[in-house]
């Protein structure tokens, strides 16, 4: 039996898919946090994660008749993210080299710090790894995705989004256990 909130997501999206744009609006707003959550984690950029997410609620408007409702309406959000944070770096790579800006913030004990260096080491370490097993590894730590979600939502088997993340864990581990190894 569907909750109350999936309900009136359904509700919405059927007016939406109508074309009432009171509807479109209400569910851009219930849903712009998470997308933009997920950018956010991919790009480690506000401004980034901000202009693509804008692109992709704009796709999703535009595209809001072609969703099924075979998967959860967010799951087609971040699907659509997903796609346009790929075409967007693709621009980004023929223009400028993304350069990282990140800073830590004071820290009151070394004990922190090697939590920061280490929290740092692991986010370098994933900006390393190709798509979409990043996206894949992000969706499923961070957001909390199933596999089967990420299979659907990747259009992979289940097997196959495990051993996606399987590797990504392995390369993750090793670019921070030998940092300086790469380097040489």
């Amino acid at each position: 039996m569907r909750g109350e909130g999936e309900l009136h997501e359904q509700q919405l999206i059927e007016r939406a898919r109508r074309g009432d744009s009171i509807a479109m609006s209400q569910l851009m707003r219930d849903n712009y946090a998470l997308v933009y959550g997920y950018l956010l984690k991919v790009t480690r950029d506000q401004e980034t994660a901000k202009d693509v997410t804008q692109e992709a609620m704009t796709r999703s408007l535009v595209a809001i008749r072609l969703f099924r409702g075979e998967s959860k309406f967010s799951s087609w959000l971040i699907q659509i993210a997903y796609h346009a944070y790929l075409d967007e770096r693709e621009k980004w790579e023929k223009r400028t080299v993304h350069q990282e800006t990140e800073q830590i913030a004071s820290v009151s004990t070394e004990q922190e710090a090697m939590r920061h260096e280490q929290v740092d080491q692991i986010q370098k370490a994933l900006l390393e790894i190709e798509e979409p097993d990043r996206s894949i590894f992000l969706l499923k730590h961070e957001q909390g995705y199933t596999y089967r979600e990420l299979a659907d939502l990747f259009d992979l088997k289940e097997g196959t989004i495990r051993s996606k993340l399987h590797y990504t864990i392995k390369k993750i581990q090793k670019k921070v256990r030998e940092p300086d190894e790469d380097m040489c």
